[in-house]
């Protein structure tokens, strides 16, 4: 029981720092000045939006079950 305890305090430890940072560029509107490079970063963004949503509610999953 406290190895998964742990782990999933490391995992909030990841997860919480690249969700901040993600955040930080979203609101900050940091994105590349080529129009075709534009579309790309919008892809990559929702990609990461989407694995960091899920890599955030699985600890708190996992920590529900328990």
């Amino acid at each position: 029981m406290s190895l998964i305890a742990s782990g999933l305090l490391v995992a909030g430890q990841i997860v919480g720092p690249i969700a901040g940072a993600l955040v930080a560029v979203v609101l900050m509107k940091i994105e590349p000045r080529a129009p075709q490079d534009k579309a790309a970063a919008r892809r990559y963004r929702i990609g990461s939006i989407a694995t960091t949503a899920i890599l955030f509610t699985l600890p708190l999953w996992i920590t529900a079950l328990m």
